[in-house]
């Protein structure tokens, strides 16, 4: 089917518009950098952000997704929010990605993990994701990602050094629209881990 010319004038008028708005969005970000584990993240202006205070050491940033919602940093239970962590990789609980995963789900979410929407993953590293439906009406989904290595590895022990994880807390109601934003967090992170 042939369109005419106006409705094609019209359509790139309406594609033209979304890449502008596209475009000022990503020039309104602020970016989180972590030198020691290598985080980088371009964050929207208008989502408030925690991350380390001065007196400690900083692991990652909370990034609450609710702009109207002026709780201070902290209060992480009952906000829905994207969470950027990082420590490094030393407990045997942890040592491979599917260990990782299995005391996240049981000993951080404490709950029983399901399928995570397909697709979830930080680009450049072994990943792996997982959801916990929370019995309070809570969704907690998890990305979790392995690297880096640590000085006087073994060459044969592949174990990263660094673990990752980007946790989504939301509800229900919330979730589609959150889904978007923590895939967006999750195209944009760039992480160094250290080699």
């Amino acid at each position: 089917m042939i369109e005419s010319p106006r409705r094609v004038a019209v359509a790139i008028a309406a594609v033209a518009s979304a890449l502008l708005v596209i475009w000022h969005r990503s020039a309104d970000a602020e970016v989180y950098r972590n030198k020691e584990f290598g985080i980088n993240v371009s964050v929207p202006h208008d989502l408030p952000t925690c991350s380390g205070a001065t007196d400690q050491h900083d692991h990652g940033i909370a990034i609450y997704l609710d702009p109207s919602d002026a709780r201070g940093c902290g209060v992480l239970e009952g906000r829905r929010s994207v969470s950027i962590f990082a420590s490094y990789n030393v407990a045997d609980e942890t040592r491979t990605l599917t260990d990782y995963l299995n005391w996240t789900c049981h000993d951080v979410l404490k709950g029983q993990c399901v399928a995570a929407p397909k697709g979830l993953r930080i680009a450049g590293l072994p990943s792996a994701a997982r959801q916990v439906n929370r019995s309070d009406g809570w969704i907690a989904v998890v990305v979790l990602a392995q690297g880096g290595r640590v000085p006087n590895q073994r060459p044969d022990d592949f174990t990263g050094a660094v673990n990752y994880s980007v946790t989504l807390r939301t509800d229900q109601a919330h979730l589609g629209d959150d889904l978007s934003k923590l895939e967006g967090l999750l195209r944009n992170l760039r992480l160094n881990p250290p080699k």
